[in-house]
């Protein structure tokens, strides 16, 4: 697993076998660099960005499966909208989706979610035959299995953006595990005299090069290790390199980030990055990443969280209220109009165009509304406040 921003770290681990390097590095040089890198990125506290990844899954070097996406995101400490747009060609599915706190009557309790994914077959099913979900946290939702849909798919920390894993995004969990993994295969490895540092450019830029090296001799296994890290731009990591040898699976991973310095802030901050997965010489991983249009710790527009500036939402999409803690807006079925949220019976009658009772279509927006907000309502925002106020930190 690959976090970009928390250094680079991977799943691997140091073995005390071996003979230390003359000039090791020093678990506290190590801990003192990585937490300057961390102090650098908890200076965000909002910002707006555009961002493009795309992954490609090979066999045999050939592309069995690819998946791009674009996310725009806009968010504060109290607020949070993410766009995307959704394109799986394995699949041949195409879909849009949004997430938002604070969209709805400017309420930073509440949360809804959107997405118009249309399975095969129904492609021209109404907005009627939609669902738009509204939730709000605290004694509602409980954390357990199911509570992950606003944090897994929404919930991330924006300032770490991305993650090398199966195409996920950096959620809470998966930022902690990352953290662990840094300091356990870095700091901990430093204790066995594994590590050395040296300066080395890396595209024109100085950076401390620090590599490990270290052997298993049970499992015939060497492992080498090396991260570029720019001290003159943010503590960043501009390259990690990891290659295992003999062993059951050897591999190798790349990953390369290039930087820019937001202006306004002074913050350094990911502009692009590749990443690239071997396994028993063979290319089984690939991920392209640019950011644009990055703007850190200035006002958010308030346009950005208003409902009727949702391009995706369409008029007369029923909505599922399922804020236990704030009443509706009006009793009955609910439906978007354009402008708010209203009585599908009064209000918004003229926009209703659900398909008859016992038509398939019907069926197929009951179950999946059920199902889809039921997820999302037991998705915790206590969970994600808490992960802005533990994990805003990046390297």
């Amino acid at each position: 697993m690959f976090v970009l921003l928390f250094f680079g770290c991977s799943s691997f681990v140091f073995c005390d076998e071996g003979k230390g390097p003359p000039n090791p590095v020093t678990k506290e040089y190590l801990e003192d660099l990585f937490q300057k890198g961390f102090d650098h990125r908890e200076q965000i506290k909002s910002g707006q960005m555009e961002i493009l990844n795309e992954l490609d899954n090979m066999d045999e070097e050939r592309v069995v499966n690819k998946i791009r996406r674009e996310i725009k995101i806009a968010f504060d400490e109290q607020r949070r909208r993410v766009d995307r747009h959704n394109e799986f060609d394995a699949q041949k599915t195409i879909y849009d989706e949004v997430g938002c706190i604070g969209c709805y009557k400017k309420d930073n309790r509440l949360l809804l979610q959107y997405s118009n994914q249309i399975a095969p077959g129904f492609e021209d099913r109404p907005a009627a035959a939609r669902t738009m979900c509204v939730i709000y946290d605290d004694k509602q939702l409980k954390e357990n299995v199911l509570t992950k849909y606003w944090t897994n798919e929404f919930g991330f920390v924006p300032q770490y953006i991305a993650v090398f894993y199966l195409a996920r995004i950096p959620t809470p969990e998966y930022v902690e595990k990352a953290r662990d993994l840094l300091f356990s295969n870095t700091v901990e490895a430093a204790k066995y005299g594994h590590g050395t540092v040296e300066d080395e450019d890396y595209k024109g830029v100085p950076c401390k090069k620090i590599s490990f090296k270290s052997s298993n001799e049970r499992l015939s296994l060497t492992r080498e290790t090396s991260v570029w890290i720019s001290e003159g731009q943010g503590y960043s990591i501009r390259k990690f390199f990891l290659k295992d040898e003999g062993g059951p699976f050897p591999s190798v991973e790349l990953l390369e980030v290039d930087v820019v310095q937001d202006k306004a802030s002074g913050i350094w901050f990911p502009s692009s990055w590749h990443f690239e997965r071997e396994r028993d010489g063979k290319l089984r991983t690939r991920q392209n990443g640019t950011i644009k249009n990055v703007v850190l710790n200035q006002p958010i527009p308030d346009d950005i969280f208003d409902m009727k500036k949702i391009d995706i939402l369409p008029k007369g999409v029923h909505v599922l209220w399922q804020a236990t803690e704030v009443p509706p807006p009006h009793e009955g079925k609910l439906i978007w109009d354009g402008n708010d949220i209203v009585s599908g019976e009064t209000h918004g009658a003229h926009l209703i165009d659900i398909p008859p009772k016992g038509s398939r279509i019907r069926k197929l927006l009951l179950i999946n509304g059920a199902i889809l907000c039921f997820i999302f309502a037991a998705v915790s925002y206590r969970s994600y406040r808490r992960s802005v106020n533990l994990l805003k930190v990046a390297s």
